[in-house]
């Protein structure tokens, strides 16, 4: 990451018709498939069903001198700003100036450490709005399994009938891991449960059970051009400790690699070492780095 180039080396264009700008974006961002697992994820959702991209409330590309794609931004309904990788950190200035303009409704950010923090304080410096630390994440990628099953329970996919408990599951998760969240809990867990009605090879969950209840609970979705990413992973309070998360992130990710998935990608909190240490053991690798920044609703006046 580097620092210096004049702002006025970049220029931004906001996305107005995705299908157009779809190839360069797409060829910038498979440079570093892993990394923009999130982003792509979005992006090949958006471009495959574009009655849905009403829920896009600001995308933008920045060029350098050359016409040259360094960065894209993408910002959906009620969520955070996602970045790109960019070498330079100055594009983000040009991204904060132009967003700042024409919308207040920004939760927060997530992406590259730098650049994520770039962002933040720019918004600060601009809006006045305070920022605080969301998550520190690592974003993992895993080719083959490492280890061998252990054979804890039944492992099965989600079905409709399981609705219920699912949503109990999932508004608990985001009250644990996503605590700037926890007030929209129920339209998250809302959101996240669409995958139960949709095709399983795009998205789902899988369930662990042991003598007929459930353990663990373990999502995936938002595929990419050449794979898919994991999450949540839940395990409630009463069941931790016995294996069995490792055991189902780990069918969950064979199974994916099975439907033709070349890549499974993987969000781990990085204050969480016990979770860092089961996904390593299931074989997923460090690849990037994020920070997410959440901005509060207070304004801090002179």
């Amino acid at each position: 990451m580097k620092e210096g180039a004049p702002i006025e080396t970049y220029s931004l264009k906001r996305v107005t018709n995705l299908e157009s700008l779809w190839p360069e974006i797409q060829d910038f961002l498979i440079k570093e498939e892993a990394t923009h697992n999130l982003l792509l994820g979005l992006l090949v959702h958006f471009v495959s069903h574009p009655e849905s991209q009403s829920e896009i409330v600001y995308a933008a590309v920045i060029r350098d001198k050359n016409q040259e794609i360094v960065m894209v931004a993408l910002q959906t309904e009620n969520h955070n700003v996602i970045l790109s990788q960019s070498i330079d950190v100055e594009p983000v200035d040009l991204l904060v100036k132009d967003l700042s303009a024409v919308s207040d409704r920004v939760p927060g950010v997530l992406g590259p450490q730098a650049l994520s923090l770039r962002f933040a304080s720019g918004w600060h410096q601009r809006t006045g709005r305070r920022f605080v630390v969301e998550l520190t994440e690592r974003i993992h990628e895993l080719t083959e399994i490492a280890i061998e099953s252990q054979s804890l329970g039944i492992i099965r996919q989600v079905q409709p009938e399981d609705r219920d408990w699912v949503m109990e599951w999932l508004q608990e998760f985001v009250r644990e891991a996503l605590p700037h969240q926890a007030t929209d809990a129920l339209q998250i867990a809302r959101r996240s449960a669409r995958k139960i009605d949709g095709l399983a090879r795009e998205g789902g969950f899988f369930v662990l059970e042991v003598d007929g209840d459930p353990c663990s609970l373990v999502g995936y979705g938002n595929p990419t051009l050449n794979g898919i990413r994991v999450a949540p992973v839940y395990t409630p309070p009463s069941a931790r400790g016995h294996g069995y998360a490792t055991e189902l992130v780990r069918a969950v990710s064979q199974n994916l690699l099975n439907w033709g998935y070349q890549q499974v990608y993987l969000f781990t909190d990085l204050k969480n070492l016990t979770s860092n240490r089961i996904y390593r053991m299931v074989g997923y690798r460090p690849v990037a780095d994020v920070d997410s920044y959440a901005f509060l609703g207070d304004v801090l006046t002179p």
